[in-house]
């Protein structure tokens, strides 16, 4: 039997879109290494080309649901003072700092140190 708790969590992914539930599940995989597409809709249960074709019959793309799902975990973790910068492009599957540096800057308008200098003053 399940508690209370983990049914309505339960149904709260089950009621979620699929775009919601692939960011769910890359936020879950990012970590050192890119996650493809293979991996999520095995995840997921359901074939690439099947998770590809619903992500696109809610207007997105698998591309644009790792750039949110990098943007939304680099926020939480720029607001743990103990991670680097460079830590933060690892776990969010960067090449290199410097393409965590430029995405970062293009997501929010500013360089991650300035974001977090900016988080700390609110």
């Amino acid at each position: 039997m399940l508690t209370p708790q983990l049914e309505r969590q339960l149904v709260q992914r089950k009621s979620k879109t699929y775009a919601d539930q692939v960011k769910w599940v890359l936020k879950r995989l990012l970590g050192g290494h890119r996650p493809e597409i293979t991996e999520v809709a095995k995840e997921l249960g359901m074939s690439s080309r099947t998770l590809q074709r619903r992500i696109t019959d809610e207007r997105t793309s698998f591309r644009r649901l790792l750039s949110e799902a990098r943007r939304e975990l680099a926020r939480y973790y720029l607001q743990e003072p103990s991670l680097g910068v460079g830590e933060i492009a690892y776990l969010l599957s960067y090449e290199d700092p410097g393409s965590f540096f430029r995405a970062f800057h293009e997501w929010e308008g500013k360089p991650p140190r300035e974001w977090r200098a900016n988080q700390r003053r609110l």
